[in-house]
């Protein structure tokens, strides 16, 4: 490799600044630059200080905040505005990563750039088309997901409304008739799914950044859906053109709950799992909680220290 990548890091946080500043320290090179969304709920004083480990000139600090609210549009509409904030910079990224604040480096920097280098002209995005096998993600679409406050959501139709406030509200909505049935995709697009932490060509992004604005009806779709950062983008760029399409590799980069067993779903990565994480051959793993497990960071960033990078 003649010179390192340009990578964009898109980070969203929400907790744990310190576990934030350690994961900037940990990823920054002079090429590099992140771009910070910090959920609107959290303040931003402990981020700022947190940051102070890489220069200040790598980090932008996204404007006007979300609130971001785990299983609705809220962080697919994070992302649009990061991937906006990014492709405004006059010198453009070879790449745009997109990860959280609780997400950690499993390589050294020297492997994720011979990788990256050897896929430079591909958007790395696993995906995978839903089927009617696929019965746990059709149901994210085919019902509506109607956020009423955070945390609070009605579903309708509700598929076993059993208490009287369940059944309220799937007759209240069905005689509205706002809300039609059987719920589709606005256009004749066919549905994908795959993980929300990837890796993106500019070119790309900005195709899904287009589309968005030109596709308003697919926006409002996802609004009332469940977890749509995990099929709004790979819908889009899967029924894109063949410039866009035809660029897309289907690789997944991250060590995640899917790699772990079912009882570790919603549990912080700990120590024990290191082995299975740096055997895994993925670049990046998720999630990590100092405030649970802090022996994990510290053994890997040893492991981190003691590779000799695959030149």
């Amino acid at each position: 490799m003649e010179k390192p990548l340009r990578i964009a890091y898109l980070v969203f946080a929400h907790k744990n600044p310190l576990q934030f500043g350690r994961l900037l320290k940990r990823l920054y090179y002079p090429e590099c630059m992140f771009y910070v969304h910090v959920d609107a709920k959290a303040p931003l004083t402990g981020f700022w200080s947190a940051a102070s480990q890489v220069p200040a000139n790598a980090i932008q600090w996204l404007p006007k905040r979300k609130t971001v609210s785990w299983g609705n549009f809220s962080l697919s509409e994070a992302y649009l505005r990061g991937f906006e904030a990014i492709l405004k910079q006059r010198h453009q990224p070879d790449f745009i990563i997109t990860i959280s604040g609780q997400d950690y480096p499993i390589v050294p920097n020297d492997v994720l750039q011979n990788w990256l280098s050897e896929h430079i002209d591909e958007t790395i995005l696993d995906h995978a088309l839903v089927t009617e096998d696929s019965p746990h993600i059709l149901e994210r679409v085919e019902q509506y997901y109607l956020s009423i406050k955070p945390h609070r959501t009605i579903i309708y139709p509700h598929p076993a409304p059993t208490d009287f406030r369940k059944k309220l509200f799937n007759s209240v909505l069905r005689f509205s008739d706002l809300f039609s049935l059987p719920r589709k995709l606005p256009m004749q697009h066919q549905l994908y799914f795959g993980s929300n932490w990837f890796q993106l060509k500019p070119l790309t992004a900005r195709y899904l950044v287009d589309f968005a604005k030109a596709n308003p009806s697919y926006v409002n779709f996802a609004r009332t859906t469940f977890v749509p950062e995990e099929f709004f983008f790979q819908t889009i760029l899967l029924n894109a053109p063949d410039k866009i399409r035809n660029t897309i590799y289907n690789h997944r980069m991250t060590f995640m709950q899917w790699d772990r067993g079912p009882d570790s779903y919603f549990t912080p990565i700990s120590v024990s799992e290191l082995p299975d994480m740096v055997n895994s051959d993925k670049f990046f793993a998720r999630k990590f909680d100092e405030a649970c497990d802090s022996e994990v960071l510290d053994a890997l960033d040893q492991h981190l220290i003691t590779t000799v990078p695959s030149l």
